[in-house]
């Protein structure tokens, strides 16, 4: 599956001068435990819609990792979740459906579990919840869904949603689904030592061979 990472957010409340994805937590980028999830998940192909200091995002990580490529669309001005997404948008490939998440957060849902949901609804986006939240920085969209949405500034969750169901016609189909999952989320300086206490199991637990 294809799956696109917002990746353009700064980390200026981290008190950090990277961007927000390339956070540390043990040496490792956290953008880099978010690929890894998915790649377990079966990402097939990454595209990374970057901005602030993108340069070091796409030295770090490369045109592939971990034997997936990666592919990236540049914002030259910030354009929000929503215009980040459109940018990337046009580098899918697949008839298939896709997979976006914020590069700042990282739900360890099933995406298989996903998937049927998704499809089981009719669902044009499936927005993955979980409990007390609104959403979880998850989608998982149909190949097409966004054909008639410009690539204007947006927020993804306040104009882009609000316009494929106002303004398509037909309205898109957005449904969401509630899913029991780790959640890891860096937003904060709270959350993100949360964040580094809990990716210190996978550093400190052996790799199986």
């Amino acid at each position: 599956m294809e799956v696109i990472i917002l990746a353009g957010g700064k980390g200026t409340r981290l008190g950090l001068d990277v961007p927000k994805p390339m956070a540390p937590i043990h040496d490792k980028p956290f953008i880099k435990y978010l690929m890894d999830y998915w790649i377990s998940q079966g990402a097939s192909r990454f595209i990374v819609s970057v901005g602030h200091q993108a340069a070091m995002i796409m030295n770090n990580i490369g045109r592939v990792y971990e034997d997936v490529p990666v592919y990236y669309a540049m914002e030259t001005v910030p354009m929000g979740t929503g215009g980040g997404l459109m940018l990337a948008y046009q580098y899918l490939r697949s008839p298939f459906p896709f997979v976006v998440v914020n590069g700042d957060t990282c739900f360890q849902l099933d995406f298989q579990h996903l998937l049927h949901e998704h499809t089981d609804c009719h669902a044009d986006i499936t927005i993955a919840m979980r409990t007390n939240l609104e959403n979880a920085g998850t989608y998982i969209m149909q190949a097409g869904v966004l054909d008639d949405i410009g690539t204007c500034e947006q927020s993804l969750e306040l104009d882009t949603f609000h316009e494929l169901v106002k303004s398509c016609y037909p309205p898109k189909r957005i449904r969401g689904f509630m899913f029991d999952a780790p959640f890891i989320d860096i937003g904060t300086p709270e959350e993100y030592e949360r964040a580094k206490d809990f990716f210190k199991k996978e550093v400190d637990s052996p790799k199986k061979v």
